[in-house]
């Protein structure tokens, strides 16, 4: 809910960072434009990011610059610390996000 919550906020932009998992490869990075087409979830342990940017939506302004920087995780079994494919993955997700804030300044 906090996040959705600071959605509400004046941003221009945002990047979110998660586990993205889409059948690929563990430590894949995706770069995702997500939509809000799914119905909004007042479930705090339901809100995936899908959900959190629907909520945000139906109550108020979201930026209009949004994208997920993803990374295929090894698995999804709650745990503590990161699968050494995923970790690998981190300087590279770091990479990417450097990136997209600097096409995102200047779109």
């Amino acid at each position: 809910m906090d996040l959705t919550y600071a959605l509400l906020e004046e941003w221009e932009a945002a990047i979110f960072v998660d586990a993205t998992p889409r059948g690929a490869e563990p430590g894949t990075i995706y770069v995702i434009e997500p939509r809000a087409d799914g119905p909004p979830s007042l479930e705090a342990h339901a809100m995936d990011p899908a959900r959190v940017l629907s909520l945000a939506r139906e109550l108020g302004r979201v930026p209009s610059l949004l994208r997920v920087v993803g990374c295929e995780p090894a698995t999804v079994e709650e745990g503590i610390g990161l699968s050494p494919a995923v970790e690998a993955a981190v300087e590279p997700a770091i990479a990417k996000i450097e990136q997209l804030i600097s096409e995102l300044r200047h779109a």
